[in-house]
C-alpha cells in the first residue's frame, strides 16, 4: 500500500516521528512523507530516533527551492513530470482553470512532486492541510485521511463555520487524538455518518522515556523540582503557571521551577519571572536536545502543565512515562491524558489558586508523588506506546484502503 503522510516539517517533533519511522520499516507499506521543510538540524536533533537512510522517503515541496539556485533543476523535473504523467498534469490544470495563471503555477510547483508519488492513501497530518489540499483527492483518485490534533479545531478560523465543509464531505477517514476533538469537530459541522472515524492518541517509547535511576519512595518533605516542557506560546499558559508557583511559595512550598522550551512568548515569560520576584526560583533552560530534556525530567518531582488549550500533549505522556506526577489543567484533551487523582491532578484552567494548592499537596506528600508516578508509568504502558499507536494506524489505513 502506498501511503503518503503530508506534514509541514519532518522530522520536526515527536508527534509523528516514532510512528512514521515504524511505518518506514514495514514491508507491506511503501510509506513516504511529503513536507515543506526538512532541515538538516532536525535530522541531527532526532539522530537517535531516525536512521538517516530513510531520508530517501522524504520529499520536499519544490516551493521550498523557488528562491534558490535549485529552481532550474525543479523546472526540469516539472517538465519531466508533465511529459511522463500527462493525465495527472491535465487534471491538475483543469482544476485550476480560470483561477489565474500565477495561482496555477504556484500550485503546480507545490503539488507536482506529491502527485508524482501517486499515493493510494493520502494522509494529511493536520486538519488545516486538509483544507488547503483536499482537491488532490479527485486529481489523484486516492483515499484521504485527515488527522485533527488541536490547533485545527480549537482555534483555527473559529469565525468560519464552513472552513472544513469540503474536508467533512470528501475525506474517507478521520483521525482524532481523543473524544474532546471529535466533539469539537461535530460542533464545527462534522457528520460522522458513513465515515470512518478512529481515536488514536499520541504515543511515546517507554524504553526511551524511563528513569535512569529507579524511583525511590522518600518519606521526608523536601524542596521539590517542578518542571514544564513545551513551546513557549500563549496556549501553554506558562504565565498562569508562574502565578501559581508564586502562590505555592507564598503558602510555604519550597523548590525550583524549571521551564524547558523556546518560542514567541519567551521574553514575556522572562518579564513575568522578574515582575513576580522569582529570578532565584525559576530556571529558563531554552531549547534542549532530547537527551538533555530527559536529564531534566529525571530529576523532576512534579510535571506542571498550566495550559489554556491543548489537543492532547505528548510532553504530559512523556512525564507519566518517566514516573513523574502531573499537575495539569482540564483544557481540551488534557482530561483524557492523565487520570485525575491516579496519575496526577486535573485543575480548572486559569485557576492559579487550585494549581498552587495541588503543587503544595504534592510537596507535602512524598508518598502521593511516588504513587502517582508509578501509576503514570503503568498508564503509558497500557495506552500510549508507539507499538499500540502503529497497530491502530495500520488498522485505520487498511480500513480506508479496503
Amino acid at each position: 500500500m502506498r501511503v503518503l503522510s503530508v506534514i509541514i516539517s519532518f522530522p520536526e517533533n515527536i508527534i509523528v516521528v516514532g510512528r512514521i519511522y515504524s511505518f518506514f520499516k514495514k514491508k507491506e507499506y511503501r510509506y513516504k512523507v511529503f513536507c515543506w521543510n526538512s532541515k538538516e538540524e532536525s535530522w541531527l536533533f532526532w539522530g537517535k530516533e531516525l536512521n538517516r537512510s530513510y531520508k530517501k522517503n522524504v520529499t520536499v515541496s519544490a516551493l521550498s527551492n523557488v528562491k534558490s539556485i535549485k529552481l532550474l533543476g525543479e523546472l526540469v523535473s516539472l517538465i519531466k513530470f508533465a511529459t511522463t504523467n500527462s493525465k495527472l498534469f491535465f487534471r491538475h490544470k483543469t482544476y485550476y482553470k480560470g483561477k489565474g495563471i500565477k495561482k496555477y503555477i504556484v500550485a503546480l510547483l507545490d503539488d507536482y512532486k506529491l502527485m508524482a508519488l501517486k499515493p493510494e492513501v493520502l494522509h494529511f497530518e493536520f486538519g488545516t492541510l486538509g483544507v488547503k489540499k483536499i482537491y488532490l483527492k479527485e486529481i489523484l483518485n486516492c483515499k484521504v485521511i485527515v488527522s485533527f490534533r488541536g490547533y485545527d479545531l480549537n482555534y483555527y478560523k473559529l469565525s468560519d463555520d464552513s472552513i472544513y465543509s469540503e474536508v467533512w464531505s470528501k475525506a474517507d477517514g478521520f483521525h482524532f487524538l481523543g473524544e474532546d476533538l471529535y466533539k469539537r469537530a461535530k460542533k464545527r459541522g462534522f457528520d460522522s455518518q458513513n465515515k470512518i472515524v478512529h481515536f488514536i492518541p499520541p504515543a511515546v517509547r517507554p524504553e526511551v522515556f524511563s528513569r535512569s535511576v529507579p524511583l525511590e519512595l522518600e518519606k521526608r518533605v523536601r524542596p521539590i523540582s517542578v518542571i514544564s516542557v513545551g513551546r513557549l506560546v500563549w496556549k501553554k499558559g506558562i504565565e498562569y503557571g508562574l502565578l501559581a508557583f508564586k502562590k505555592y511559595l507564598d503558602k510555604g512550598g519550597e523548590g525550583t521551577y524549571h521551564i524547558v522550551g523556546i518560542g514567541p512568548a519567551y521574553e514575556e515569560v522572562e518579564f513575568f519571572i522578574h515582575e513576580l520576584g522569582l529570578v532565584d526560583k525559576v530556571i529558563m533552560h531554552g531549547k534542549l536536545m532530547p537527551e538533555e530534556t530527559k536529564i531534566c525530567l529525571d530529576s523532576a518531582d512534579v510535571f506542571f502543565h498550566p495550559s489554556i488549550s491543548e489537543g492532547f500533549c505528548n510532553a504530559v505522556i512523556e512525564a507519566q512515562s518517566m514516573e513523574i506526577p502531573v499537575v495539569a489543567t482540564d483544557a481540551d484533551g488534557l482530561a483524557e491524558n492523565i487520570e485525575n487523582n491516579v496519575t496526577g491532578f486535573l485543575v480548572k484552567k486559569w485557576d492559579t489558586e487550585d494549581m498552587s494548592d495541588k503543587l503544595l499537596e504534592l510537596y507535602r506528600n512524598p508518598e502521593l508523588r511516588y504513587k502517582f508516578g508509578k501509576s503514570g508509568r503503568q498508564r503509558v504502558l497500557e495506552k500510549f506506546t508507539v507499538e499500540k499507536q502503529v497497530l491502530a494506524f495500520d488498522k485505520l489505513y487498511k480500513e480506508v484502503y479496503a
